[in-house]
């Protein structure tokens, strides 16, 4: 735009030569405004950010002279820096900025005369080529036919088309941000190749972001994943070929922690996460996916209840699984007399099912609680410690929920 206000000026200089000094044609404002007259600006489109040089033609401005831009909904925008040229024809200055749409052109003296140009000047949409960042996955088959996606900016959809190599990638589709798309490879040499992303506004380079490789060792493969289901922090083991020199695997877009690789299987810990979720490995060769479900909360209530006879001396225990969506694997309880901290003995079941019991004797008798330590495992993982000081003068019931995350 700013290429051609040269060009520009110097035909409305040659348009304006026949024009009478005092006449107010093109549009512009008549003699009796004391001879002002408006009657071109050059250019007369501009971005909608504003700040582009523009001038404007006529007759006897001067000093002090205000330029507004008036748009359709009656909103004026000053134009910024306004200088005049000696002669009092020529006015200068910067636009302001504004939205897409047609303004009107006014001009007005400190004296009240006012000329305008109705139409005079339009706010274009600028529209940038685009921006391509990256391509992912960077490396694939000889053969094409993979999916592949760029990352960037100013896409348009419909009209975007992308090169690889020099040939074609097909099935293009650009997302309706403008920000990223997808498509095809072409089958192609293998080696490094240039990505070229066109629209009608211009066109970028990626310089050998791709890679192809033989077919033979092109593609990422996973067979299985065990376990397949599980939670945050369960290590996973991916299997199948081509899975060597990981660069992550993540577990729906969040990346787990791998904690080692060869080329047929992968070990990673799982990340946190909810329902269940693509796993997506990635190499420089390419990737591939496969699904993990995370394991619903749930949690396991642990009764402990316990009675005192023979004064004390003497306490029962029983603990019973109560409801809950768990099983609990095994159970040690240890108990010792409070305060003088002396060991009692050491319960241990596993598979709590029903109610497990047990006596304690032989309590001292300066003893005023019993403490039981107790660890319960809950089957597919979980655990829980929990002491629990008890009174030697009454009976007392303690109920635990043993949560899995």
């Amino acid at each position: 735009m700013r290429k051609s206000l040269t060009a520009a000026v110097a035909a409305v200089v040659v348009a304006l030569a026949g024009c009478d000094s005092g006449g107010g044609g093109g549009g512009g404002g008549a003699p009796s405004n004391g001879g002002l007259a408006l009657n071109a600006i050059v250019p007369s489109t501009g971005s909608p950010s504003g700040g582009e040089p523009v001038q404007l033609f006529g007759t006897s401005f001067s000093g002090g002279v205000e330029v507004l831009f008036t748009s359709p909904t009656g909103t004026a925008l000053p134009l910024q820096g306004v200088a005049v040229n000696q002669a009092g024809t020529v006015l200068s200055g910067l636009t302001p900025p504004g939205v897409p749409g047609v303004y009107n052109i006014s001009v007005r003296t400190p004296g009240g005369s006012l000329s305008e140009l109705v139409g005079g000047f339009s706010y274009v949409e600028t529209f940038l080529p685009p921006n391509a960042a990256v391509i992912f996955p960077a490396a694939g088959s000889e053969a094409g036919g993979e999916s592949v996606q760029i990352t960037g900016a100013y896409f348009t959809i419909g009209t975007t088309s992308v090169l690889i190599g020099g040939k074609a990638m097909t099935s293009v589709v650009v997302d309706s941000s403008g920000l990223f798309l997808t498509g095809i490879t072409p089958a192609n040499l293998v080696g490094v190749a240039d990505v070229v992303v066109s629209t009608p506004n211009g066109t970028d380079v990626l310089f050998g972001a791709y890679t192809y490789v033989p077919s033979s060792s092109a593609v990422p493969s996973i067979s299985g994943l065990s376990p397949s289901s599980g939670e945050a922090g369960d290590t996973v083991t991916l299997s199948g070929s081509n899975l060597g020199s990981p660069l992550s695997v993540s577990f729906g877009g969040v990346a787990g922690t791998i904690l080692s690789s060869t080329t047929s299987q992968v070990r990673v810990a799982v990340p946190s996460g909810s329902g269940t979720v693509t796993v997506l490995f990635t190499s420089s060769l390419g990737s591939a996916s496969s699904s993990f479900s995370y394991s619903a909360t749930q949690s396991v209530a642990l009764v402990l209840s316990s009675t005192v006879d023979d004064g004390g001396s003497k306490v029962t225990f029983s603990f019973t699984k109560g409801s809950g969506g768990g099983d609990i694997e095994s159970i040690v309880a240890v108990l010792s007399a409070q305060p003088s901290g002396q060991g009692l003995g050491t319960f241990t079941d596993t598979a709590v099912e029903g109610t497990k019991q047990g006596i304690v004797t032989g309590i001292p008798s300066s003893a005023t609680a019993l403490r039981f330590s107790i660890t319960a495992q809950v089957s597919g993982g979980g655990s829980l410690l929990l002491t629990h000081d008890r009174s030697l003068q009454s009976d007392n019931t303690a109920v635990q929920n043993i949560f899995r995350p």
